[in-house]
C-alpha cells in the first residue's frame, strides 16, 4: 500500500506537472499574446485619432511604426505557438496586416481626393481595415483564454482527483493497519500469551498442563512439540513409578523372607522399606545413630565392612546389622533383622 501510494502521489503529481507545463502554462502564454495583438492595433489606432484631433498628423508618425513593431513581434510570437485551430486567426491577422498598415499610411498621407479631410479617410478605409484586423485579434484572444481556463480546470480536476485517489488508498492503508493490528492480536498476541502461561504453569511444575494451539504456524507447531515433550516425560515417569514400585515390592518380598522380619535403611540410616509389623519408631531412630557411627568407622577403616554389627536396640531387643554394598563396594545401605532370628 505504500508503495502503491507512493507511485499513484507520484503519477498523479507528473500528470498535474504536465498540465501546467504543457497546456496551462501554453494557453497563458498565447492568451497573453493574442493581449498584445490587440494593444498593438488599439495603440495604432488611438495614436491615429489623436492625430486627426489635433490636426497634425506628423506628431505621432515615429511612433505608429514602433507600435507595428510590437504588433509584428506578438503576431511572430502567435504564429509559433499556435495550434490547428488558432492558425487560421493567425492567418486571418496576417492577411488583414497588410490592408490595415496601407489604410494607416493613406490617413497619414492624405492620399485622397482634393477636398477630402483625414477625418473621412479614416471613417472610409481606416475604419473597415481595422475592424477586419481587431475581429480574429478578438476571436484569437478568446479562444486562447477560453483554452486557459478549460486547462486551469483540467489542473483542478487532476489534483482533485489525485487528492481522492491518495485519499482512498491512505484510508484503506488505515483500515489495514487496523485490520493488521487486529489479526496480530487475534493469531499472535494472544497465542504468544497463552503460551507463555503455559510455559509459566510447567515451570512452577504442573506438568499435566497442555497448550490448546491449532493452526499450522511456527507458534502451533511448538506447543505441538511441547505438548509431546510432556507426553513423553510423563511416559517416562509412568514407566520409572512402575519400575520403582516393581522393585520395592521384590525389597519387601525379599524382606519377607525373614521370618520375624527385617528393615532396610539408607545409608544415611532413614527407613526404606520393613518386612512383618509396623517397625518401633524409636528403634529406627537409635538405628539410625548407630548407623551414622559405624559409617564413620568403616570409612576410617577401623572397622571392616563385611562384619555385621551387633546392635541392642532401646526397648532390649538384639539387632543384626548388615552393611550392604553395590558393585565396586560402593555403600548401598544397611539391612537389619532381629538376632534371634538368625539363631
Amino acid at each position: 500500500l505504500l508503495v502503491a501510494t507512493g507511485v499513484a502521489g507520484s503519477y498523479e503529481f507528473r500528470e498535474i506537472s504536465t498540465l501546467v507545463n504543457e497546456r496551462l502554462d501554453h494557453f497563458t502564454a498565447t492568451t497573453k499574446t493574442a493581449n498584445a495583438l490587440l494593444r498593438a492595433v488599439e495603440e495604432q489606432d488611438r495614436m491615429l485619432l489623436r492625430s486627426i484631433v489635433s490636426g497634425d498628423l506628423g506628431a505621432d508618425e515615429a511612433e505608429l511604426p514602433q507600435a507595428h513593431v510590437e504588433f509584428r513581434r506578438a503576431l511572430a510570437r502567435a504564429e509559433s505557438r499556435a495550434d490547428e485551430q488558432q492558425r487560421a486567426l493567425v492567418a486571418r491577422i496576417r492577411q488583414a496586416e497588410a490592408e490595415f498598415v496601407a489604410a494607416r499610411d493613406r490617413v497619414l498621407g492624405h492620399a485622397a481626393a482634393p477636398g477630402t479631410s483625414a477625418a473621412e479617410i479614416y471613417g472610409t478605409i481606416f475604419a473597415p481595415a481595422l475592424a477586419r484586423i481587431r475581429e480574429p485579434c478578438e476571436a484569437l484572444f478568446a479562444e486562447s483564454r477560453q483554452n486557459m481556463f478549460d486547462a486551469r480546470d483540467a489542473v483542478s480536476e487532476a489534483a482533485t482527483g489525485g487528492s481522492v485517489l491518495l485519499g482512498v488508498l491512505v484510508m484503506v492503508g488505515l483500515l489495514s493497519l487496523i485490520a493488521l493490528a487486529r489479526s496480530m492480536r487475534t493469531h499472535v498476541l494472544e497465542r504468544l500469551d497463552e503460551l507463555r502461561r503455559f510455559s509459566e504453569a510447567i515451570a512452577a511444575g504442573e506438568v499435566h498442563q497442555r497448550a490448546h494451539l491449532t493452526g499450522n504456524d511456527e507458534l502451533a507447531r511448538m506447543a505441538s512439540e511441547m505438548n509431546a515433550m510432556l507426553d513423553r516425560q510423563a511416559a517416562l515417569e509412568g514407566r520409572l513409578e512402575g519400575r520403582l514400585a516393581q522393585d520395592r515390592h521384590m525389597l519387601i518380598g525379599i524382606l519377607s523372607a525373614f521370618a520375624d522380619g527385617a528393615l532396610l535403611l539408607s545409608t544415611a540410616g532413614d527407613l526404606i522399606t520393613w518386612s512383618g509389623g509396623f517397625p518401633d519408631p524409636r528403634i529406627v531412630d537409635a538405628l539410625a545413630v548407630r548407623a551414622a557411627d559405624r559409617n564413620r568407622s568403616i570409612a576410617r577403616g577401623e572397622t571392616p565392612p563385611d562384619e555385621p554389627l551387633e546392635w541392642e536396640g532401646p526397648d532390649g531387643s538384639a539387632w543384626r546389622v548388615h552393611f550392604l554394598c553395590a558393585g565396586n563396594r560402593r555403600a548401598a545401605g544397611w539391612l537389619a533383622e532381629p538376632a534371634e532370628a538368625r539363631d
